[in-house]
């Protein structure tokens, strides 16, 4: 919705996350949902890079 308020110039309360997704989806990015942590998982502590392909879904090289 941040992507979105910022390329409309309207307010987030304006559209849901789901228009903006169809949007860029049809501009041609790739959208997906972010990666879920099961409960109670021990998450390592990333730096931004590893953060960012992460994020992704790119494989890391080390």
């Amino acid at each position: 919705k941040q992507v979105g308020q910022i390329l409309t110039r309207q307010d987030r309360r304006d559209f849901t996350a789901e228009q903006i997704t169809r949007a860029m989806t049809r501009l041609g990015f790739t959208c997906r949902p972010a990666p879920t942590v099961a409960a109670g998982t021990a998450t390592a502590v990333l730096r931004p890079l590893q953060a960012a392909v992460a994020m992704l879904g790119t494989p890391a090289y080390s």
